[in-house]
Order: C-alpha cells, then structure tokens, then sequence
C-alpha cells in the first residue's frame, strides 16, 4: 500500500517518509498539494498524510479538493499549530486524524493501521 506525504520542509517531509517505511508501508513525498494533484498519486494512495500550512493549496485545501474530485483517501493531517480551529476544520474535511508536530510515530502507526482495516476510518481527531 502507498501512503502519500505532502509536506513542505524537506527535512521533515524525509524524515515522515523514513518513518512511513519503517513501520512497513511505501511512502511517496511531494513538496506541494499542486504536486500530489498533478500526479497519479491520488489513483494509488492508500493513505494521505498532509501538513495544513502548505504554500499555495494548504492540507486542508487540498483534502476537500479530493473530496470534490470524487477521491475518498483516508487522511492524517499535520500541524505545528494546535488549536479548536484546526481541529474542526480537520474534522469537517473529513480527517481520520490530526497530530500536532512533532509527531508521535506510534500515534500515526495507530492511525494508518486502523483506518486501513476493513472496518475503516472510525477513529475519533
């Protein structure tokens, strides 16, 4: 299964990648929303792990784009700014999970596992 990260630092978007593999999975980086979009990465991602703070297309942008596209793709969104307003926007894009940065590798571990189960994403933000 790919998982797909769309993260603007590099340093972490490689070290989210690591962490992606380690825990089993094949995880495809872009450096932007555009990015993800203009590649098949939409067609074949099993999972979506975006930042909201992106340049051009934020996360939460890019998750309601998919969801107007037709793509449903279980998504964790990132962020290094806690808060109940990003927390509702996660929730009403239709986010299984938002961690804050930086982030707990056994909390995304979980958060994938789950929403990848037959059963899905029933998981509380």
């Amino acid at each position: 299964m790919v998982i797909s990260i769309v993260e603007d630092d590099e340093s972490f978007r490689e070290a989210l990648t690591g962490l992606v593999n380690a825990i089993g999975f094949d995880a495809i980086a872009y450096a932007s929303a555009e990015a993800f979009l203009e590649s098949d990465g939409p067609l074949i991602s099993s999972y979506l792990i975006t930042d909201v703070q992106l340049p051009g297309m934020n996360g939460l942008e890019l998750s309601r784009r998919l969801v107007a596209l037709g793509i449903a793709i279980p998504t964790t969104i990132i962020t290094a700014i806690a808060g109940e307003e990003i927390r509702r926007a996660a929730i009403a894009e239709g986010a299984v999970a938002l961690l804050h940065k930086p982030i707990d590798g056994a909390a995304l571990s979980h958060h994938i596992y789950t929403a990848l189960q037959p059963s899905g994403a029933n998981q509380n933000i």
